[in-house]
């Protein structure tokens, strides 16, 4: 009697196929637009071809790429419920980013403020068939709480009312290197951290063939905290030239 698990599928392998020998065209050709140097740098150093902001990766560096990426990681938790992403077993979470907040206590709608926050936190630290938590909600910037520090606040709120795994939406570089600092002592170190990552940057391009400088600049600062702990670990073969 077979043991797997049954699967749902919306796509043949035909179908998922014709998707990726699409996607690596258009990562060809038209490319992607990078709008930082640092960012085009490293990618030109990989083998990307540039022209002005507008990068084009051949077939041979997206495929090799795929091939050395790990096919799961963990996601942890701060008192465990670590999570594996990448693997068969789904995973849910509540979130992301609610412009206002339905009070259960009389199914009014408020304007997303940190105790709605932390209440969000608190139901999602109950909830057993629920993993991680999402930024649920977008809390304003007022006369005490000035724009800069809102992301921060708002991972302070959640941190301190679940140890689940946290992703979590931020405006900036300069929000985000506050946030690494703020989970490294809530973990007892950076290497700490950066062994048992609990926490996730919520990243995205502004369409999907841009990426913006906000997101560039968070995107290589994450990388630069995960390469730190990985300076020891043995090095894959380098990337195919064209």
């Amino acid at each position: 009697m077979s043991t797997a698990r049954p699967q749902l599928r919306f796509l043949s392998e035909d179908q998922l196929g014709r998707i990726h020998e699409a996607s690596l065209d258009i990562l060809e050709r038209p490319g992607m637009r990078i709008t930082t140097e640092p960012a085009r740098k490293l990618l030109a150093e990989a083998g990307c071809t540039i022209d002005g902001e507008d990068v084009s990766f051949p077939r041979e560096l997206v495929e090799w790429s795929i091939s050395v990426a790990p096919g799961d990681f963990t996601w942890f938790g701060r008192d465990g419920g670590d999570i594996t992403l990448g693997a068969e077993e789904p995973h849910w979470g509540a979130g992301v980013t609610c412009l206002s907040y339905l009070d259960p206590r009389d199914a009014t709608a408020h304007t997303y403020t940190l105790p709605y926050m932390a209440e969000v936190a608190t139901l999602v630290d109950a909830l057993p068939n629920i993993d991680f938590l999402a930024t649920p909600g977008v809390v304003r910037a007022n006369a005490d709480m000035p724009q800069e520090i809102v992301n921060q606040e708002e991972f302070f709120a959640m941190t301190t009312h679940t140890a689940k795994p946290l992703m979590v939406l931020i405006a900036d570089h300069p929000e985000l290197r506050d946030i690494l600092e703020m989970a490294a002592i809530v973990r007892g170190s950076r290497d700490a951290l950066r062994e048992r990552p609990f926490v996730i940057p919520y990243l995205n391009p502004v369409s999907p063939g841009l990426y913006n400088p906000e997101t560039l600049d968070k995107l290589l600062l994450a990388a630069e905290w995960v390469c730190r702990s990985s300076a020891s670990r043995p090095r894959r073969s380098a990337p195919p030239r064209p």
